[in-house]
């Protein structure tokens, strides 16, 4: 999992890449996601699923509940384009300050948000802000 997560009890959204180039790796994603949450020590977690929209939301104040559910299986929408900034500005008109966005990095980059943005890729894209890992 992304090690770079601040460990604190901040709320932490996740941004989830659901574009057609991402399907394969969506189990990956869950898992880490579950890592995310265990690490980050976070009390507050929001999942945003994102292609060229927000697909679909999860919010959880239990982060236990959230592992579990990772575990067992979240329903992921299906998607197609990709724009992970609609995600992202989701979350922080949600009132999240630190994200971590899910992707293989092929989305569109403009302007660095006003939060704590981690970029855990899989691919070697290196995004125009924010912090990356590779997953």
């Amino acid at each position: 999992a992304p090690s770079s997560v601040p460990q604190n009890s901040d709320p932490i959204a996740i941004v989830v890449d659901i574009s057609g180039s991402c399907h394969n790796i969506i189990p990956t994603f869950l898992s880490h996601m579950a890592s995310i949450v265990l690490d980050s020590r976070t009390t507050k977690v929001m999942v945003a699923f994102t292609d060229d929209e927000v697909r679909g939301t999860l919010e959880y104040d239990d982060p236990t509940q959230f592992v579990a559910d990772c575990a067992n299986g979240i329903n992921v929408p299906n998607g197609g384009a990709t724009d992970m900034e609609v995600g992202i500005a989701k979350c922080i008109d949600s009132g999240y300050t630190r994200v971590v966005v899910l992707t293989d990095g092929y989305t569109h980059y403009s302007t660095e948000p006003d939060a704590h943005i981690i970029w855990a890729m899989t691919t070697n894209i290196t995004p125009a802000y924010g912090e990356t890992v590779r997953l």
